[in-house]
């Protein structure tokens, strides 16, 4: 007989991730004490200022020009040469996190990820002001090629990923945070490179006297958190803050109305389809029963129906931190059937059988994937999400508690949950004009 793993073998609290804040007149800190074999991981978050959703696509896309563009202090070639010889890791993003008590507010960071050898840890400042104080943005035609790269990048994730896509769309009618992403990095973001290479001549010194505005307002000191993994060193860090001068002062969190109810399509060159249908947990949800009933659902009924019966080639329910439910479906013959059969899940629950039935694999399985074994860098990097989230260790305790304690009647019992989700359900299809007009989707727009 084979050997399997009971409930009883699983801790029942989740791994503690222990972090130092140290705040120092306006310089905050924060340090993750973790071995890391004499690399030092460093990030730095600047709040951003306050923004209007339309201006994200700008600094979206300032990501990808940091580090690629010649400085005031070097051209593009000796500064990627150096960054590849001195840094480790160099990474430019942005990132979103939904306050647990609005839907209309979320902290918003652009966040700049180094890693470097601990001898080297003092090229951190230098690279730090040189790209983020002295980039220029002088070089059009470069600034074209990556536009091109960017675009044509894109749209291939569309194409071959469009649930990802669909649900960056739908997750705009739900949060701030989903609102925020979907115009820093979906359809939103891509239309609006598109209109800029379309119209490049004209746009292009408008682009750069904008860019070179940006960075003064979000490359300050005000509000700026830094994180270390690693290394725990203050005084490096004193000097990391002092590079950067101070500048206006920038909201606790960002605004963004979330987008109305809505049906929508996004018309792609293919046959198949990628539908979605997401909605925000209501009020009464218990997020670590909603983690157990997706990997259920993902592996029973949708798989069934939507893989086996319906012929796509992948299916699920995802339940994400900011608090969105998504059901999708990817490469999809039929959109229209997989989004009825969404539809159909909570009545699917209601029938669930009683305590004869055995979950003991669908919890394990949902335990492996809410804590994944983690390097140091990435167990840093939770234990900061965690903290921008407002997600405490407690919190965290009772959300595995609510996964281990998990019956079949109590994932009978949450079928009038997900209804009520479902009754405020936002829809994207990505794919062929057909499908799209199967799903009864008029408000439709092209790749």
């Amino acid at each position: 007989m084979i050997p399997s793993l009971k409930l009883s073998d699983v801790e029942s609290e989740p791994e503690y991730l222990p972090m130092k804040q140290f705040q120092e007149k306006e310089m905050t800190l924060w340090i993750h004490e973790l071995p890391t074999r004499g690399i030092v991981y460093v990030t730095l978050y600047f709040p951003l200022p306050l923004l209007e959703k339309e201006e994200l696509s700008k600094v979206s896309f300032l990501c990808g020009l940091l580090g690629e563009l010649r400085t005031a202090g070097m051209s593009s070639e000796q500064l990627k040469l150096n960054t590849k010889t001195d840094l480790g890791r160099l990474n430019f993003s942005m990132q979103y996190y939904q306050d647990q008590e609005c839907r209309e507010r979320c902290k918003a960071y652009f966040q700049v990820d180094f890693s470097v050898l601990k001898e080297k840890l003092g090229k951190i400042p230098e690279y730090a002001a040189e790209i983020l104080l002295g980039t220029q943005f002088d070089e059009k035609e470069r600034v074209r090629e990556i536009l091109i790269q960017a675009i044509e990048g894109m749209r291939q994730n569309i194409l071959g990923a469009g649930h990802h896509a669909a649900m960056r769309r739908a997750g705009a009618h739900i949060s701030a945070s989903g609102a925020a992403a979907e115009y820093s990095g979906g359809m939103t973001c891509y239309q609006w490179m598109r209109g800029i290479s379309g119209n490049y001549e004209k746009e292009y010194e408008h682009l750069v006297e904008d860019w070179r505005l940006l960075c003064r307002r979000i490359f300050t000191c005000n509000g700026l958190i830094i994180s270390m993994t690693g290394g725990d060193d203050s005084e490096f860090a004193r000097r990391l803050w002092n590079v950067f001068p101070k500048g206006e002062k920038k909201p606790a969190y960002a605004v963004y109305e979330p987008e109305s109810l809505d049906r929508e399509g996004i018309e792609i060159p293919s046959e198949v389809a990628y539908a979605v249908c997401s909605a925000g947990m209501t009020e009464d949800t218990v997020y670590g029963r909603m983690k157990v009933l997706a990997r259920y659902l993902t592996l029973n009924y949708l798989w069934n129906r939507i893989r086996v019966q319906g012929g796509a080639y992948g299916t699920g329910l995802q339940v994400s931190d900011s608090g969105m439910v998504s059901f999708y479906s990817y490469r999809d013959p039929d959109a229209a059937g997989s989004l009825r059969v969404y539809r159909e899940a909570p009545e699917v629950m209601r029938k669930i059988p009683g305590g004869q039935q055995n979950i003991t694999g669908v919890i394990l399985g949902t335990l492996a994937e809410d804590a994944p074994l983690r390097s140091s860098r990435e167990q840093g990097a939770f234990a900061d999400r965690q903290q921008m989230l407002g997600v405490s260790y407690e919190q965290r305790c009772r959300r595995r508690n609510e996964i281990l304690s998990m019956t079949p009647e109590k994932l009978a019992g949450m079928a009038e949950s997900l209804e009520d989700m479902l009754n405020h359900e936002n829809i994207c299809v990505v794919g062929g004009a057909m499908q799209i007009e199967k799903c009864g989707i008029t408000q439709i727009e092209k790749l």
